[in-house]
């Protein structure tokens, strides 16, 4: 069974409108794909252009048949995706001329167990992540990355003047991607390894290198979702005016590292930030805040010489071992409270998967699902199972708290038919 696991996460930043999207797909127990499309072309067109070429992404892979020499035609499937994207977008300019010159950029990668391959045309980059390095694999079609290739350093001065340019970019046109591996079916994915995918509001600095800044939030962080928010949080407040988008994704479990960061709140406003370091690569919530420490400890205090009866349940929660290899303590959950899955078996491969709420909703912050070891974030309070193949599967419901605790708040068994 695949162990990929993903997050991905857009935020408007400083504009009006999101034209970014991102898309993640499981084809299949073995089969991913993931996605960032970055819109251009005004508000209504750029938004126009990266949903086409990602809902025609979607319809190209749903009628793909996934067997086993699948490994051996993913650069054949991305290749069509991007025709089919780029019909898609000529079609509808076709149908409504005004929108002549709306456009996106579009990076993708396929996994199939473990294997993968990947494209990319415009600026949205794909880097892939190993042993706590983040690596470009992706080449950017910009005036400034080729004066770079030319000369290596530019000036930033360039940048501000050309880096909104593209050279390639899905615009009706026949422009086609890089794809990766170029002379091999594919490369192979280990274990450990993942990958970043992002839009280019993502890159604050693109006259430099941003990849170890962002290797900072990726692998000193316990989770992907924080280390997504982390990231849109940093770029926003380094100066990003543009929309950001990131998709993270793991296999296995990437090599985390401790160090302090700053904590960024989701989703980042406007103002000055002040950041309160964490220490991080196991909990995310060991705060280093002087005044809070002494409040906590105050308040902990308190409980104890008046309300020792509630103390005691406190001190008898359990520890538990969480994904990220750290024991956390279940309060405030109700260490007894667990879902009820709504489980008439047996299941159909396009089944909603809902559950209630274990904890109040004050409580709980979100939910992630593990279908057979991949954790996915759910949608509220329930989940769709897609591309599961028939036979029996282990479900594992996630409940995470506002505090930053975590909890395995249900497990059950089903069968797809």
């Amino acid at each position: 069974m695949s162990q990929l696991a993903y997050y991905g996460l857009s935020f408007k930043g400083r504009r009006a409108e999101n034209q970014d999207k991102y898309l993640t797909m499981r084809l299949g127990p073995e089969t991913c794909f993931l996605a960032v499309a970055d819109g251009m072309g005004g508000t209504n067109g750029g938004q126009i252009a990266s949903g086409l070429v990602l809902e025609s992404a979607e319809a190209v892979l749903s009628r793909t048949s996934v067997d086993q020499k699948f490994q051996f035609i993913m650069k054949r499937v991305l290749e069509q995706i991007f025709q089919e994207g780029q019909k898609a977008i000529a079609a509808y300019i076709s149908q409504y001329p005004e929108m002549q010159g709306m456009g996106t950029t579009l990076s993708c990668v396929i996994v199939h167990q473990d294997h993968w391959c990947a494209a990319s045309i415009g600026d949205s980059r794909i880097y892939l992540l190993q042993n706590q390095v983040v690596k470009q694999i992706s080449v950017d079609h910009t005036p400034i990355q080729e004066y770079k290739n030319k000369h290596g350093q530019v000036d930033p001065a360039l940048v501000a003047q050309y880096g909104h340019i593209l050279l390639k970019s899905m615009d009706g046109g026949s422009e086609m991607p890089d794809i990766f591996p170029a002379d091999e079916s594919a490369f192979t994915l280990k274990r450990g390894q993942g990958f970043l995918l992002c839009s280019d509001g993502l890159i604050t600095d693109k006259a430099g290198r941003p990849d170890k800044k962002f290797a900072r939030f990726i692998f000193g962080r316990s989770a992907l979702q924080k280390s997504a928010q982390d990231l849109i949080g940093f770029a926003f407040h380094s100066g990003s005016t543009d929309n950001i988008t990131v998709v993270l994704a793991e296999y296995g479990k990437i090599a985390r590292m401790r160090t302090k960061l700053p904590d960024f709140a989701y989703p980042p406003r406007e103002g000055k930030f002040q950041p309160m370091m964490t220490r991080s690569g196991g909990s995310d919530k060991n705060r280093l805040i002087i005044p809070a420490v002494l409040l906590i400890v105050m308040i902990g205090i308190a409980v104890m010489l008046f309300r020792p009866e509630r103390n005691k349940v406190i001190s008898d929660f359990p520890q538990e071992e969480v994904t990220s290899g750290v024991s956390e303590t279940e309060a405030p959950f109700n260490s007894a409270a667990r879902l009820t899955i709504d489980a008439n078996a047996p299941f159909q491969s396009s089944q909603s998967i809902k559950w209630g709420h274990a904890e109040p909703k004050n409580i709980v912050d979100y939910y992630e699902v593990c279908i057979d070891d991949a954790w996915e974030h759910a949608q509220g309070t329930s989940y769709k199972l897609n591309g599961l193949s028939p036979g029996n599967h282990k479900i594992i419901i996630r409940a995470h708290s506002k505090q930053g605790q975590i909890k395995d708040t249900d497990k059950m068994t089903f069968n797809i038919q």
